[in-house]
């Protein structure tokens, strides 16, 4: 755990440019949300609802 506080701590006190920084904020944007979480969000592939078999009571869109 100390590993990770050192690095932290080297990181945030180097010096860096624009650049240097989106890049940086984009590999930690990737690592919290996830490679495939990132995917999906672009193509628009995640699901909002999940299926609904359409037997019994309210089962149909009117009853939501």
């Amino acid at each position: 755990m100390g590993k990770i506080k050192e690095q932290v701590a080297h990181l945030l006190d180097q010096e860096m440019d624009r650049t240097q920084f989106l890049q940086y904020a984009g590999v930690v944007m990737l690592a919290f949300l996830g490679i495939s979480g990132l995917i999906q969000t672009l193509l628009g592939t995640h699901k909002s609802e999940p299926k609904q078999s359409g037997h019994g009571y309210g089962s149909s869109r009117y009853n939501r």
